[in-house]
C-alpha cells in the first residue's frame, strides 16, 4: 500500500511516516526540494509498480513552497496532474496532516522555522485546497486530536493496495485510474525520452506536456482516464488487452496510427484521434482545448 503525506511542517507527517513504517513494515521515504527535474523526483520510483511505503511531503509541496519562498520550480501543472495519475495507478492515498494553528504559530516562532507565524492559516489554506483539487482520494489527519483518521487512511490504502498490485502485474507501464472509464493507448516512448518505460512522462515541449496540458482542461476525463503505449521499450506488444481486461474494459482510444495498427492486429475495439507529436504542432491554429475535445468525442462515439 502506498500513503503520501502531505502538510504544513511540524504538522506530524514523520512523527505518522516513522509508526507506520514501524507498524505496518511500509518502506519510509522523505522528500525535501527536488534535487533533480521533479518528474524524476517524483514518479521514478513509482515507474517499477505499486510499492508498499509511506512518502513523507512528496508532490503537493513543491505546488506551495516555491510560491511561498519566491524560489524557481519548473514544476507546472500538466507534470502535477501526471504525477497524481501515476500514483492513482500505484492505489495511493494522499493523507494531509494537520494540527493547532495556535500551536504551529506558536513552533514555528520558538523553533525559528522560516514560515512567519502570521502565515500558518494561509500555508493551511493553500495546502486544503491543493487536496481538494487532487484527483486522489484523501484524508485529513490531525495525530493529536483524531488519531483514528489516520488508521481509516491506512484502511483506504489497503484496499486500493490489492487492485493496484493486481494491474501492475499485468504491466507496471502505465498510469491513470484503475477504475477508468477510458484507456488512451499510445504508440512507444520516442528515443529522446530516456530510459523511461511509462507513457507520455510530460517534460516541456513534448507530446507528453501537450497531451497533459489538454487534459487538465477536463477534470472528470482526467480523473477518469488510463494511459498505456502500444509497444514496450524493448520493440515488445505492450500487455494492451490483458490491461483492458483488468481495467473491466473502458473506451478504448487510439492515439497515433501506431497504436491504432496495434489495436487493430489485436482486435481490441477503439476510436482514434492523432497523436499528440502530431496536434501540438498545429495548436496555435486549433485552439486550446481541441485535442481534448476529440478525445472526449471519441471515447463517446
Amino acid at each position: 500500500m502506498l500513503c503520501v503525506l502531505e502538510g504544513p511542517d511540524r504538522s506530524g507527517k514523520s512523527t505518522l511516516a516513522r509508526k507506520w513504517s514501524h507498524q505496518f513494515g511500509m518502506q519510509s521515504r522523505h522528500f525535501s526540494k527536488p534535487e533533480v527535474h521533479a518528474l524524476d523526483e517524483y514518479v521514478k520510483p513509482l515507474e517499477v509498480g505499486a510499492p508498499h511505503a509511506v512518502f513523507d511531503r512528496y508532490h503537493i509541496g513543491e505546488r506551495i513552497w516555491p510560491e511561498y519562498f519566491g524560489r524557481p520550480t519548473d514544476y507546472d501543472v500538466p507534470m502535477h496532474r501526471y504525477v497524481e495519475l501515476a500514483l492513482n495507478s500505484r492505489g495511493a492515498v494522499l493523507v494531509l496532516t494537520d494540527r493547532d494553528p495556535a500551536e504551529l504559530a506558536r513552533v514555528y516562532a520558538e523553533e525559528n522555522e522560516p514560515v512567519l507565524p502570521d502565515d500558518v492559516d494561509a500555508i493551511r489554506n493553500r495546502f486544503a485546497q491543493e487536496a481538494q483539487l487532487s484527483i486522489l482520494p484523501s484524508v485529513v489527519v490531525d495525530i493529536e486530536r483524531s488519531p483514528q483518521r489516520a488508521l481509516d487512511a491506512i484502511g483506504i490504502a489497503q484496499q486500493r493496495a490489492y487492485r493496484a498490485q493486481r494491474i501492475s502485474g499485468v504491466t507496471p507501464r502505465w498510469v491513470g485510474s484503475p477504475t477508468a472509464d477510458v484507456l488512451l493507448v499510445g504508440d512507444q516512448v520516442g528515443p529522446g525520452s530516456g530510459d523511461w518505460s511509462l507513457p507520455f512522462v510530460p517534460y516541456r515541449r513534448t507530446s507528453g506536456h501537450f497531451l497533459m496540458s489538454e487534459l487538465v482542461l477536463d477534470r472528470e476525463l482526467l480523473s477518469s482516464v488510463a494511459l498505456v503505449n502500444s509497444v514496450q521499450p524493448n520493440g515488445e506488444p505492450e500487455n494492451v488487452l490483458e490491461l483492458w481486461e483488468e481495467l473491466l474494459r473502458p473506451k478504448v482510444v487510439a492515439l497515433g496510427r501506431l497504436a491504432e495498427r496495434r489495436l487493430q492486429r489485436i482486435g481490441l475495439e477503439h476510436k482514434a484521434v492523432a497523436h499528440p507529436q502530431y496536434v501540438r504542432r498545429f495548436q496555435r491554429a486549433n485552439g486550446t482545448g481541441y485535442y481534448v475535445n476529440a478525445i472526449r468525442e471519441a471515447s463517446a462515439a
